[in-house]
């Protein structure tokens, strides 16, 4: 049975508040256009985040020329879902399925309502005509990237305690606590996710579609 090589990237492509989002798609479209089987020979490219339809265009045209002639840019709500795949093989069917649990509306600043996010799937016509599925998907973003560090604090004060001790037992036991903090093992705790739960919903939703894809296209 053939094997298909594929990538998958977020390339993190918001208009006007990604950092140097031009200079990524410029970089992503020069590795994409010189797809020679010396460097890497893809057979389906899955992108997220390709908001912006200049940025998907330029991306497309690279891709066709590095071998990838057939692509399909996801369209949904009013940002677009940012779903780009590009493939080598003959997409013959799509189809888009919107996440009913898309996020929280009174969330402006994070906009994953606005982005309407879902999966996009497309039925390639693989090696030897053998039909694959491929399911391209962005789930709710993480805002929460800052740690709670009273683990590490607590540790540390631990490891001063101890070493001040007069008894030669505290001051073993506070050298043992900051060698553990010095060797990585106290790691800071993560802070709460405020958006863990529509996540897991749309890994759920996200099952249930595949398989009723799967089954229907059968």
């Amino acid at each position: 049975m053939a094997t298909l090589q594929v990538l998958t990237l977020n390339v993190w492509g918001l208009w006007l508040v990604s950092k140097k989002r031009y200079n990524r798609i410029l970089h992503l479209a020069e590795f994409l256009a010189n797809d020679a089987p010396q460097k890497h020979n893809l057979d389906v490219v899955l992108l997220q985040e390709v908001w912006v339809d200049h940025d998907a265009q330029i991306l497309i045209s690279a891709a066709r020329v590095g071998g990838l002639p057939y692509a399909v840019h996801f369209r949904s709500g009013v940002f677009g879902s940012g779903l780009l795949t590009l493939s080598r093989y003959p997409i013959i069917d799509t189809m888009f399925h919107q996440y009913s649990c898309a996020g929280d509306p009174l969330a402006l600043s994070c906009g994953d309502f606005l982005a309407a996010k879902g999966v996009g799937w497309v039925r390639l016509r693989g090696p030897g005509g053998r039909l694959v599925d491929v399911f391209n998907t962005h789930l709710h973003a993480n805002y929460s990237h800052k740690y709670d560090k009273r683990g590490a604090g607590t540790a540390a004060a631990a490891a001063a305690a101890g070493g001040g001790g007069g008894g030669a037992g505290a001051a073993g036991g506070g050298a043992a606590a900051a060698e553990a903090v010095a060797g990585g093992e106290v790691i800071p705790a993560a802070a709460v996710d405020e958006f863990a739960a529509f996540r897991m919903a749309q890994m759920v939703e996200l099952c249930r579609w595949v398989q009723q894809v799967s089954a229907l296209r059968a």
